[in-house]
């Protein structure tokens, strides 16, 4: 049994996912947000350089973490997502979607309805060609899949992981960065993280008619974060059109400052390299995000247990 203490904002500290309690100082307002949050008085933190989506700018409060860890146990989590077949989920309220995690093999029909619903959100957009659905439909690429299921059960969103990857040469972005400026400093940028473990993200999309498509947009930052930890690497890789890079941001997302963002996959568009770091991330990550993390994590590693696997609610 380990207990640890962290100031986080005085130096970068992983947010592990066993946490006893988590208190946030920020602007002298009083919340008790869950059992492991409660908002205390303290004096205004720095401001973030990344504001939460929407385009306002935000200060970050100052976060001190007391952790109570069973570090044989929290490792063994998060490896048996990456050893076997296992599966989790867990609930969002804001965006009332319960959360399916899981392998191609082991949720075939889900997979191919997740498929289903990301070839028309891309169609609508005339970019379907991105998907490379023929290519993909097989489940072999992917690591792991989130499917968004509403109240109806219907899905209406989600996104997939790729990796964890054993050389540069296996990331889908060199594809996307190809005879372009930019694409020596991304192949650099990957090759220096593998030894730390790198997935990719893909396949992201949300159902246009989705009740509460800004809720399950936000939802969708923290696949990111909820990847790492099942996937058990350090980074996280993601290509992202301009317009969604804020709102990946709120989940701790950085756009890479070597790689130069180019035209993909047409003009209309201009996509940029960004990383998520497993040890760093909660330092650039949106107050409003960071208790919805925490629930969501908490109810995935509940979800470990041997014979469990996920269906929709």
């Amino acid at each position: 049994m380990t207990i640890g203490f962290a100031l986080t904002d005085q130096a970068p500290g992983r947010l592990l996912w066993a946490i006893c309690a988590l208190f946030t100082a920020s602007h002298a307002r009083y919340s008790v947000i869950s059992t492991a949050w409660l908002t205390l008085p303290s004096t205004p933190a720095a401001e973030s350089p990344h504001g939460p989506a929407g385009g306002t700018h935000r200060q970050r409060p100052n976060v001190f973490t007391i952790l109570l860890v069973n570090t044989k146990s929290f490792s063994a989590l998060t490896s048996a997502a990456h050893s076997d077949d296992r599966v989790g989920g867990y609930y969002d309220p804001s965006s009332e979607c319960y959360f399916v995690v899981a392998r191609p093999s082991v949720q075939p029909d889900l997979w191919m309805a997740y498929l289903g619903g990301a070839r028309t959100c891309y169609r609508r957009f005339g970019v379907e060609r991105v998907l490379e659905y023929d290519r993909v439909r097989d489940g072999k690429s992917t690591a792991l899949f989130f499917a968004a299921l509403d109240a109806d059960g219907h899905i209406a969103g989600g996104m997939r992981a790729q990796g964890p990857y054993l050389h540069a040469d296996q990331a889908h972005a060199l594809l996307e960065w190809a005879g372009r400026s930019g694409a020596a400093a991304l192949r650099a940028d990957i090759s220096a993280r593998i030894p730390a473990g790198v997935i990719e993200m893909k396949t992201g999309w949300v159902d246009r008619d989705a009740p509460r498509r800004a809720e399950l947009t936000a939802a969708l930052a923290r696949i990111f974060v909820h990847s790492m930890a099942l996937l058990n690497v350090r980074h996280v890789l993601g290509t992202v059109a301009a317009h969604a890079v804020r709102c990946w941001q709120t989940t701790g997302g950085v756009v890479s400052r070597t790689v130069t963002p180019v035209a993909y996959p047409d003009d209309r568009y201009r996509t940029a390299a960004m990383w998520w770091d497993r040890d760093t991330y909660a330092d650039h990550t949106a107050s409003e995000q960071l208790p919805r993390l925490m629930d969501e994590s908490a109810q995935l590693h509940q979800l470990h247990r041997p014979g469990l696997t996920a269906t929709a609610p």
